[in-house]
C-alpha cells in the first residue's frame, strides 16, 4: 500500500530544508486521519495481512501522516531515498515542464534516467527494509501515493 501525505502548507523558501519541514494543514491532518479508517478497512478484507512494516521519508509531513493514519508510528523505518533532496533542482525543472502528468509523459520529455535512478535507489532501500522485516517475521508496509494490487494487502505501508 502506498499512501501520500496529506495537504501541506507552502514552503517558506525554495530550499530543501524548508521543503522537508513543511507541515500538514488542518485539512491535511483530516486526510491522514481518514486514511486510518481506509487502512483498517483494508486490513479487515479476507486474506489481508496486518501491517508489519511502515516505511516513510524523513519529511515531517510524512512522519505526521504515519502518526495520524496508523497506530504503528513508533515502528517506522525511514527510507532516506524516498525524498532526500538529491534531485530537487532537476525535479522542479521537470515539473515546471511537464506538471501533473503520467510517468510516460516525463519519460517522453527526457526525464526517464532521473526516474530510473530514483526508483533504483528507493527500491534498494525498500528491499533492505523488507529483509530486516522478514528477519523479524513480519509483513511489510509502504506510504506516499495510494495504490494496491487488489489481490491482498501484504502488510506494507509506505508514506512518502
Amino acid at each position: 500500500v502506498f499512501l501520500r501525505h496529506g495537504q501541506t502548507d507552502k514552503a517558506s523558501d525554495s530550499s530543501v530544508s524548508a521543503d522537508m519541514s513543511r507541515n500538514l494543514t488542518c485539512h491535511g491532518r483530516q486526510q491522514a486521519s481518514a486514511a486510518s479508517s481506509w487502512l483498517a478497512s483494508l486490513e479487515a478484507l479476507p486474506r489481508a495481512g496486518q501491517v508489519g512494516l511502515i516505511c516513510s521519508s524523513s519529511a515531517s509531513r510524512c512522519q505526521d501522516t504515519v502518526a495520524l493514519a496508523t497506530d504503528h508510528a513508533s515502528d517506522v523505518q525511514v527510507l532516506a531515498g524516498i525524498y532526500d533532496g538529491v534531485n530537487v533542482g532537476v525535479c522542479r525543472e521537470a515539473f515546471s515542464q511537464v506538471g501533473h502528468a503520467s510517468t510516460a509523459a516525463y519519460i517522453a520529455r527526457g526525464f526517464g534516467p532521473i526516474l530510473r535512478d530514483y526508483g533504483a535507489r528507493v527500491l534498494l532501500e525498500l528491499a533492505l527494509a523488507l529483509d530486516a522485516c522478514e528477519a523479524r517475521n513480519c509483513l511489510p508496509p509502504l506510504w506516499h501515493g495510494v495504490h494496491t494490487s487488489g489481490k491482498k494487502l501484504c502488510g506494507t505501508v509506505v508514506v512518502c
